[in-house]
């Protein structure tokens, strides 16, 4: 079975954490991204056997380095309210593992309306948030709330929640 159907049976199946699989995870992303093996050759580590071998990778290498397993199609891009933007890339694989996570987060919600301060995916088609809430748009109703919507039909609408 590919490492992509194991993550994704993973995903949508498992309750409990699997460490062979994070360890497997890990194996290939040292296969197939060598700034990772770089960075593991580096740190002295060889082989990982066990999930507390695995070092803290700083998120700096991300906003500084294209970081990705496979060729991108297209990627996400931070606000940059922490300083400069960064991108993460992705392709249908990715995001199909994307959406089956967000979809197992957020399980049956009794309410079926979402509430979003974050705009719209076809304006902000660089938001991984974004795309996100386009994801929850086929299990729920979602409202964007953009700058003309007025906080007091938001506020009317919760209080309706209750």
């Amino acid at each position: 079975m590919r490492l992509h159907d194991k993550v994704a049976r993973y995903i949508n199946e498992s309750t409990e954490f699997d460490e062979e699989l994070a360890i497997e995870i890990v194996e290939f992303q040292k296969r197939k991204i060598p700034f990772y093996a770089d960075f593991l050759r580096v740190n002295g580590i060889d082989k990982i056997r066990k999930i507390s071998e695995i070092p803290f990778f700083p998120v700096e290498f991300f906003k500084k380095y294209e970081i990705f397993t496979d060729e991108p199609e297209n990627y996400f891009e931070s606000s940059g309210t922490t300083g400069n933007k960064s991108r993460v890339f992705y392709n249908s694989r990715s995001l199909e593992l994307y959406k089956i996570s967000a979809l197992r987060s957020f399980p049956n919600f009794s309410i079926r309306r979402i509430y979003s301060f974050v705009p719209d995916f076809k304006v902000a088609n660089r938001s991984s948030l974004a795309y996100m809430l386009k994801i929850f748009e086929e299990k729920y109703e979602v409202v964007y709330l953009n700058d003309s919507y007025e906080i007091e039909n938001f506020e009317r609408a919760v209080r309706n929640l209750e």
